[in-house]
């Protein structure tokens, strides 16, 4: 009977996370909470939230898991679903923080700046601009996970 009520606790304490990208599942269980920015800014999610439906672009998904551990995801390009139970986050591209490789996400940024530099219409400026969010977001999230001692 114990075991029963200690998984109701649970429930009531996580939401399911699934991280999707077009190529695989990334992540799908159960989290305590999931915070990530959203094209308007910043957004904390716990069970039990509003339904919510945002878009967002070159950001880190981090989320705690049920025992407590924090953990990274960086992501490109998608939108964030909430519902009062469950979070789903559809992107375009994802990585596990620890599967960063920081010598080409510092490569990508230093090509990006060089593009920007020699943008001469707008078009290329956006392209290149959006490169360089990328690739500063990658970086954050290894300086991220290096903290979380994942890397």
């Amino acid at each position: 009977m114990a075991e029963n009520k200690d998984n109701k606790n649970t429930a009531s304490n996580t939401m399911h996370l699934r991280i999707v990208s077009a190529e695989k599942y990334i992540f799908s269980d159960y989290v305590r909470s999931v915070s990530v920015q959203g094209v308007l800014g910043g957004l904390g999610v716990y069970p039990g939230h509003s339904p919510l439906l945002t878009f967002i672009n070159s950001s880190n998904v981090v989320y705690v898991d049920k025992d407590g551990n924090k953990n990274l995801v960086n992501v490109y390009g998608g939108v964030l679903e909430v519902q009062p139970k469950s979070v789903t986050v559809l992107v375009d591209t994802a990585i596990r923080g620890e599967d960063i490789d920081e010598s080409l996400a510092l490569e990508s940024k230093r090509q990006a700046e060089e593009k920007l530099a020699k943008s001469s219409r707008d078009q290329d400026y956006t392209a290149a601009l959006a490169e360089l969010t990328r690739a500063l977001s990658k970086l954050q999230a290894v300086e991220l996970t290096r903290k979380l001692g994942k890397h």
